[in-house]
């Protein structure tokens, strides 16, 4: 079953010793240390996706039902990162949500120039990626997606959806198989503690500082253990792995490989 998460924090060049110390101090239970093995996969651009659909729509034994709910799917997706725009001269209507709920397959707005340069412009706003992953003998396949185009986002700005998987190696496969592409294979070490129903993991990354990252259902008891762990709430940010390497002058997606013992450019 898919697991959705949606609160998540990161408190950055930590001391994992004493941070370690002080979650045993609050009886936080120790699940693992281990070295994960992880591959990311880019999802095809807005444009590439809806290129896909209006090229569905106009052939001649399109399955109109089910080609409609795939539009719908998509405006509602892109709907959270229209921030306030009013699109009422792009589609008739002043949200994408608006519009997919009154979806018209013969709206000739689909298909219009500025209609399509807009939904283009839509990928400059968001992240969305899949991660295949690999902790102490268990497989799990991530969606992550960041409704935000700034390097630190709002907390409820962050999606995702994870459900385990059998094995690493025949996901691989599969995902090759769907044509999502590996752009790089990752190393990092985590220790991860658990208390009060949150996952308190301990990450160290290659030419990287270790970080602590805090996952949990309510803001207000992540922030309550920020300030536990001799933080402050200005420490927490938001951001994902990208950015704290960007802020060492990294860029990750240079790399085809990134593990510690090797750092291999594309």
């Amino acid at each position: 079953m898919a697991n959705y998460k949606e609160k998540e924090i990161k408190i950055l060049n930590v001391n994992p010793i004493e941070i370690e110390n002080k979650l045993q101090k609050l009886g936080a239970k120790k699940d693992f240390d281990t070295i994960q093995n992880i591959a990311t996969y880019q999802f095809p651009t807005t444009k590439t996706r809806y290129t896909y659909l209006l090229n569905q729509l106009t052939e001649p034994k399109a399955d109109l039902p089910i080609l409609k709910q795939k539009f719908i799917n998509f405006f509602t997706e892109m709907n959270n990162v229209v921030n306030g725009d009013d699109l009422t001269e792009l589609c008739g209507y002043k949200d994408l949500d608006t519009f997919a709920n009154n979806l018209d397959l013969s709206n000739k707005n689909l298909f219009s120039e500025k209609f399509i340069n807009y939904i283009t412009e839509l990928q400059n706003r968001f992240f969305k990626w899949i991660r295949l992953r690999t902790t102490n003998g268990k497989t799990t396949l991530t969606i992550k997606e960041i409704f935000s185009q700034e390097d630190n986002y709002p907390i409820d700005k962050l999606k995702e959806v994870e459900f385990e998987v059998s094995d690493f190696d025949t996901t691989d496969k599969f995902l090759r198989e769907m044509d999502y592409f590996c752009d790089s294979h990752q190393e990092k070490r985590r220790i991860q503690y658990k208390l009060s129903g949150m996952e308190i993991v301990i990450d160290f990354w290659p030419m990287l500082n270790p970080y602590v990252e805090i996952e949990g259902e309510n803001p207000e008891d992540i922030y309550s253990l920020v300030e536990q762990l001799g933080y402050k709430n200005s420490d927490a940010r938001v951001m994902n792995t990208d950015t704290v390497y960007l802020e060492r002058g990294i860029n990750r997606e240079d790399y085809i490989e990134l593990t510690f013992n090797k750092q291999i450019k594309k």
